[in-house]
């Protein structure tokens, strides 16, 4: 299987003056396996022609052109258009080290990690700064990535795309794209939400990346203060939803409401190079600072903080008294719900009763035919036990008939018997008086 593909987006803006540094040091990357796409925001400079030099020179690179509507925008045409197993975000006032995409490679094929991140130099007025946050390399959970995030909530180092290596698949099947309605802070955003779809996060604690901090920047001027605390809330919701999905919102509920008067920063460590004495004197002036706004500044985003949280008071009261109202139609509702259940019941016993009526009067009429029906059948049963009772006498005297005919037959023999005894005797008595005659005659004198 060869290298994957890496698709570089260069989001850029009228950036004549430092596109070509940019350009230039991807175009030195160890790693070749990549396709670069400059996205021209509708630059008025001659941006164009060092963009073209580097396209005619070299296929890897591609030009993506639109009308001016911000740096969302432009990276969402670039991540539309993006071939690449893997997204790296570049800055056109900013530029990479030579092994950039190849430390980002080999990090993630190795250890299979859905996101890449490293610690950068920060550039500002030819002093170079190391900026970090988790202090260890190596494979961190979601959860964990979250809990070092919540320790610094408004920390550069979380909320920037280019110093994050990304999977293109995660961006694309969940449709992820950075809010073009934010001008601070949309890749915060987009951050946030691609952390809801990682599993495991890689920590590299080796800088691959120079940030340029130059004057009237969004960070250094922290945009319209107004806008900022609009955009806070926004990340707060965004905040308060990541860590409720991982179960974690209670524990840090505070932090996360401490994001809304954190300042941005990208506090650090400074490469070992001696300071000047006027950035010495300015350490000592706001060396009890922890912002990076001056002292007029952070008096203005106080105040801006405090009216923002009277007019949340406001809102609160606001919304208290309609949900007061609200409980009121509510309860007016239920009262009206109620008594129309109560006459529903009251209709519903009445039919009830006259239901109840018309089955007692059914059970009786059924009672009455099941009486009836009763005798009925008691007046079959002694008629068919009378029956049975004949049939019975009636076997009994089939049953005695032969005997007695038996019994007749005897005693007619008894008296045949009897009779003929009697005849026998009768013919001996005869006899017997046969021969008396007969021997009276024999005696009597012959006259």
């Amino acid at each position: 299987m060869g290298e994957p593909l890496v698709s570089i987006i260069v989001p850029l803006y009228n950036g004549e003056q430092t596109i070509e540094r940019c350009l230039t040091s991807i175009r030195n990357q160890t790693y070749k396996n990549i396709e670069v796409l400059v996205v021209n925001d509708g630059s008025k400079d001659h941006s164009m022609k060092v963009l073209k030099k580097f396209r005619d020179s070299d296929p890897r690179f591609h030009i993506l052109n639109k009308g001016n509507s911000g740096v969302s925008d432009s990276r969402n045409l670039g991540i539309k258009n993006a071939r690449g197993k893997y997204l790296q975000f570049v800055d056109s006032d900013d530029w990479i080290t030579k092994d950039a995409t190849q430390t980002f490679v080999s990090t993630a094929e190795t250890y299979n990690c859905d996101m890449v991140i490293t610690d950068y130099h920060r550039v500002v007025n030819h002093k170079i700064y190391i900026k970090g946050h988790i202090p260890e390399e190596g494979l961190v959970s979601r959860r964990q990535f979250a809990e070092f995030m919540m320790k610094a909530p408004a920390n550069f180092y979380y909320g920037v795309m280019w110093n994050k290596f990304f999977r293109t698949d995660i961006i694309k099947s969940h449709k992820l794209k950075c809010n073009r309605d934010l001008n601070w802070c949309e890749d915060f955003l987009f951050n946030l939400e691609y952390l809801q779809y990682v599993k495991d996060v890689y920590v590299i604690k080796t800088p691959v990346y120079y940030y340029v901090k130059t004057k009237g920047s969004l960070v250094a001027t922290q945009v319209n203060l107004r806008q900022t605390i609009r955009t806070k809330g926004i990340l707060f919701d965004y905040y308060k939803d990541l860590y409720k999905s991982m179960d974690i919102y209670d524990e840090n509920k505070l932090r996360i409401q401490m994001f809304y008067i954190a300042v941005a920063r990208d506090t650090g460590k400074r490469k070992k190079t001696p300071p000047s004495p006027e950035t010495t004197e300015k350490t000592k002036k706001f060396s009890s600072k922890k912002s990076i706004l001056h002292e007029d500044e952070a008096e203005s985003l106080l105040a801006v903080t405090k009216a923002e949280k009277r007019r949340q008071e406001k809102k609160a009261e606001k919304k208290t008294s309609e949900i007061k109202a609200e409980k009121k139609l509510l309860e007016k509702k239920a009262e009206k719900k109620i008594s129309e259940k109560r006459m529903e019941k009251k209709l519903s016993e009445e039919s009830t009763e006259k239901e109840l009526s018309e089955k007692k009067a059914e059970i009786k009429s059924s009672e009455k035919e099941t009486g009836k029906k009763s005798s009925e059948k008691k007046a079959e049963k002694k008629t068919l036990e009378k029956k049975a009772e004949k049939k019975s006498s009636e076997k009994k005297t089939e049953k005695k008939l032969p005997e007695k005919k038996t019994e007749k037959k005897s005693l007619e023999k008894k008296a045949e018997k009897k009779f003929s005894e009697k005849k026998v005797e009768k013919k001996f008595s005869e006899k017997k008086s046969d021969k008396r005659q007969e021997k009276n005659i024999l005696e009597s004198p012959v006259l």
